[in-house]
């Protein structure tokens, strides 16, 4: 199995159309069952249906729309990887077919809710979030680890981020971050933001995920960069580092 992690975006169930609060709920593992698909990559279970939360007394969703992210995923491999391969694995024919069927897809305002990452949550997702949005369950089944904030107060704060980065002249490591802010900024403001760790949290022991201090850290480190100190932004980067530098060899290896 491939661990995954993913960042949702919920509709408040009283917005949502009437096609999304009637489908079915995922089963929780549902992202984690991957298989071969037919692009010869590997490809989550291709079934219609969502995510629901209650968060603050208010019920949301989140539709998974596995065929939409998967034709955006063989797109965005052939496109990135031409002439290193991409065009091996999906062929320009297979391309084709994907960006047709995207388009039919797209029709009537359909876009992707669901950003996914395996083995490792990328660093850049936690600025989305403060420490105190974080909930931990820790039982006898699977640990489950997420945080939540509105669409609205995530923006705000990768915008924060991106702007101490520049201050301190790294301006060139903003780049996935402000593409980041271009997809939040689709969605309405009072929708809900996920980051679930997902099977991730099966490459961390209990105490290394009730201890994880990587959201905390990473903004210990972005208001040093406002600050002026340089030293202790590093330290409290060069810590959320090391604590995923296990997971995220396995993402490389891969």
């Amino acid at each position: 199995m491939t661990a995954t992690c993913h960042l949702r975006i919920y509709i408040p169930a009283d917005e949502a159309p009437d096609e999304v609060i009637g489908l079915p709920p995922a089963e929780p593992s549902a992202d984690a069952r991957w298989h071969m698909g037919e692009f010869g990559i590997v490809a989550e279970p291709q079934v219609d249906d969502a995510v629901f939360v209650e968060h603050d007394g208010q019920r949301f969703v989140c539709p998974r729309r596995p065929r939409l992210r998967l034709l955006e995923s063989v797109l965005a491999f052939h496109n990135g990887f031409t002439g290193l391969g991409g065009e091996v694995i999906v062929p320009e024919a297979a391309a084709r077919r994907a960006a047709e069927e995207l388009d039919r897809l797209r029709e009537g305002g359909r876009r992707s809710l669901i950003l996914t990452a395996q083995w490792h949550v990328p660093l850049r997702w936690f600025l989305l979030f403060r420490p105190e949005e974080r909930l931990v369950r820790v039982g006898e089944g699977q640990p489950e680890v997420v945080y939540r904030t509105t669409r609205r107060a995530a923006s705000r704060r990768m915008r924060r981020a991106i702007r101490a980065l520049r201050g301190a002249g790294m301006a060139a490591v903003t780049e996935e971050m402000e593409q980041l802010v271009e997809w939040l900024s689709a969605f309405p403001p009072e929708w809900l933001v996920e980051l679930d760790y997902g099977s991730v949290v099966h490459l961390f022991d209990d105490a290394l995920l009730l201890l994880d201090a990587s959201c905390e850290d990473l903004w210990d480190s972005i208001e040093a960069l406002e600050a002026g100190d340089p030293m202790l932004a590093r330290d409290r980067y060069e810590r959320v580092a090391a604590h995923w530098a296990p997971a995220m060899r396995i993402s490389y290896s891969n």
